[in-house]
């Protein structure tokens, strides 16, 4: 990714991402990091060698989280969900490993293709003539004023967010996984990140394969991943104490 030039950005945006100014700020990081033209050297996703194709990027949600700092903030859950509504509406294609993301702007090359030029180059493109600036204003007006209308168009086709219809005390829960199998409210994914912070994704990933695999469902996902890591606990404390129990067995039979 250049530092220089500039990125299209067409005003008729998919509605997805000018729900609110979160998306709108994450959609535009994806465009400014992608690559604008095909790598000519490798580069590593994880211990894979890859070549980089125009409007692709490798990521990750705390590296979107930190590059948000100090302008607006925005929390890695948050990331988290607006990729995934992103992906759901196919602005984007993305492949997640415990390296990062490899994340793909779908028709990058038709829609948003970026191009090195000097600034003198811009404004030569772009004139200033009063009619265009009219014309401007008047596409920001109506933007405006069709933006209520627009979100709860989306949110009658249920597309907003990736949004489960499904709630716990009230609070709806999300969805997350390559399998779009878990569902988790907010606060449960903090909480997770918390008490896990090395494991959670792994925890996440493992129940979403095996509910892909098993076709069973559970009502709370989060309580299921905490069973299954403290059942995990017990075992490894289980496996310590009989082998730390035979050493000292061992050491006893030389006098008998």
């Amino acid at each position: 990714m250049s530092d220089n030039g500039w990125v299209k950005l067409y005003r008729n945006l998919n509605p997805v991402v000018l729900k609110d100014t979160d998306h709108l700020a994450v959609f535009t990081y994806l465009l400014i990091e992608a690559n604008y033209q095909d790598a000519s050297s490798p580069t590593y996703f994880g211990k894979e060698e890859i070549y980089l194709k125009k409007g692709q990027l490798i990521t990750g949600r705390d590296k979107i989280s930190k590059y948000f700092t100090g302008k607006r903030k925005c929390t890695t859950s948050k990331i988290q969900r607006i990729l995934s509504c992103f992906e759901s509406a196919r602005l984007i294609e993305q492949r997640t490993t415990a390296y990062g993301r490899l994340i793909t702007v779908v028709n990058y090359d038709n829609n948003f293709s970026s191009k090195q030029q000097s600034e003198t180059q811009v404004n030569n493109k772009f004139t200033t003539n009063e009619q265009q600036s009219e014309h401007y204003q008047r596409n920001i007006y109506n933007n405006s004023n069709n933006k209520n209308e627009r979100n709860k168009e989306l949110k009658e086709n249920n597309i907003i967010n990736n949004i489960t219809k499904e709630k716990s005390n009230g609070e709806t829960k999300h969805i997350y996984g390559e399998y779009k199998h878990v569902r988790l409210t907010d606060k449960q994914y903090e909480k997770l990140q918390l008490d896990f912070p090395n494991e959670y994704e792994e925890m996440i990933k493992n129940l979403d394969e095996y509910l892909e695999m098993k076709n069973v469902s559970y009502k709370n996902h989060n309580l299921v991943m905490r069973n299954w890591k403290n059942k995990e606990r017990k075992e490894k404390s289980s496996a310590k104490k009989e082998k730390k129990k035979d050493v000292s067995i061992d050491w006893l039979e030389e006098y008998l």
